[in-house]
């Protein structure tokens, strides 16, 4: 997969669904109608008709050859020629993909209804990009800490669902479902009732709040909408909405807990520092008895940690190391390297990652 985009300039009647806005569209009044990383759909198709909007910037992989009236540049103040193609790093095509999806979000959260198709689109937009695993989760840790924290953790939810379907060897249709409910577990969020305070209780109705707001989408798979409704219930009958135990719960809210909470758990918030990934693992392995479904819980630990595997850290005595190897029975503790010095941490207690 080519890993260069371009930006090219297309005539409004070419548009088709699947095609993404480069480039923001405001009307006469200088007021943003469409922003950029819109997905484009019927309707936003038909509005920018409606404006008599001649052309539009959209992004295309570089190795697709540019259809009739389109033209490649670098933007519309550059000079129109092929040699000035824009050239886009794969962070920033990232960004762009992630706005995508985001946008869906926003869509909802005002009330609109979006299609399974177009949801289906624009989470395949954003997954095929990646060539593996680990620039999934390299994504992933880039933008943990974005501005819009909601939506930022939709994404990412959807992303780890997407990698744990792969380390589960689930079917490509299976995953696809799998990844939607990841997006989707927490738009009863976006909905929540509004008042000047809000309550404790207040944080245990947004499943039932988003199983309302999806169910109303025609074709939505049940899987999906049970993996957002139970993504809250733990094993031990200790959550909600129901407190539903084990098989009770849908096997989709089983790994939707799971990334939720892990996602959630190395995200630093206002006030309160990042958690490095290994004091989260560690959080897991001492914490999560009885919670969460000890199949998936023991393949996401297995397989994050593996991740980390030739990365360097920090240690509490100040120095620098190498994570050499993962103790599959605890992914927390790995043995590490300091110059010629090899530490398993598991047996030196001393010595842990920061």
């Amino acid at each position: 997969m080519s890993e260069i985009y371009k930006k090219i300039k297309t005539r409004v009647q070419d548009l088709t669904e699947d095609m993404v806005l480069a480039t923001g569209i405001v009307n006469d009044n200088g007021v943003l109608i469409l922003s950029a990383g819109t997905l484009l759909n019927k309707r936003t198709i038909k509005k920018l008709k409606e404006m008599k909007t001649a052309e539009v910037w959209v992004y295309c992989e570089n190795d697709e050859e540019p259809e009739e009236g389109q033209i490649n540049t670098e933007g519309p103040e550059k000079v129109k020629s092929k040699e000035n193609e824009a050239v886009l790093p794969k962070v920033e095509i990232y960004t762009q993909n992630k706005k995508v999806v985001e946008n869906i979000i926003a869509d909802m959260e005002r009330g609109e209804l979006v299609s399974v198709d177009t949801m289906t689109r624009a989470l395949d937009i954003l997954m095929k990009q990646f060539d593996s695993n680990k620039e999934i989760l390299q994504a992933i840790d880039y933008f943990r800490n974005a501005d819009n924290h909601l939506y930022t953790h939709c994404v990412n939810v959807a992303l780890l669902c997407f990698l744990m379907g792969k380390w589960l060897d689930m079917e490509k249709s299976k995953i696809q479902k799998l990844i939607c409910a990841g997006l989707l577990h927490d738009i009863g969020k976006t909905r929540e009732l509004v008042g000047d305070k809000k309550e404790p209780e207040d944080e245990k109705v947004h499943p039932a709040i988003g199983y309302k707001i999806i169910k109303k989408i025609a074709k939505m798979d049940e899987d999906v909408l049970q993996g957002v409704l139970m993504h809250h219930e733990r094993e031990d009958g200790s959550g909600y909405p129901f407190g539903l135990e084990h098989n009770k719960i849908h096997g989709f809210a089983k790994i939707i807990a799971i990334v939720d909470t892990y996602d959630l758990l190395v995200t630093s918030k206002i006030g309160k520092e990042k958690e490095s990934p290994f004091k989260v693992l560690e959080t897991f392995e001492k914490e999560s008895f009885g919670l969460f479904a000890p199949n998936y819980l023991s393949v996401f630990l297995k397989n994050i940690a593996n991740y980390y595997i030739g990365d360097k850290v920090y240690l509490n005595t100040g120095e620098e190391a190498e994570i050499i190897f993962i103790n599959p029975q605890h992914v927390s503790k790995p043995l590490i390297r300091i110059g010629n010095r090899y530490i398993d941490t598991l047996q030196d207690t001393s010595i842990y990652i920061v």
